[in-house]
């Protein structure tokens, strides 16, 4: 995997979410991403993990799946996502997956 925004292993605090969120995408960015979650859990204090989602272009079903796994990863800590500024493609994919109140109520606006 070559090193990008999106790529956990090079990415501090917080994550930025790439352009494109989507079942080809997802496979490399799992293990990353998870290994991301359980590291910032044990070195930062916040109680949240921000994730700024401002450029996502395009985000499927396996995309959103990635970000619900996230979270609960984080929730097991009581520390959940917070998504900054999430792009229209990412609301978007919630609501027709039924996820509105889930984005709701993890949306921030400001990082």
């Amino acid at each position: 995997m070559t090193d990008s925004p999106a790529t956990a292993t090079s990415q501090a605090f917080p994550l930025t979410l790439p352009a494109d969120l989507t079942i080809r995408e997802v496979g490399e960015l799992r293990d990353d991403w998870l290994r991301w979650v359980q590291e910032a859990l044990a070195d930062d204090a916040s109680d949240t993990l921000p994730l700024l989602a401002a450029g996502v272009k395009q985000i499927d079903s396996a995309g959103t799946q990635l970000l619900l796994s996230l979270d609960r990863l984080a929730l097991q800590q009581q520390r959940p996502l917070r998504l900054v500024a999430p792009s229209p493609a990412l609301v978007e994919a919630c609501a027709q997956l039924g996820m509105a109140q889930w984005l709701a109520a993890r949306t921030t606006h400001g990082a």
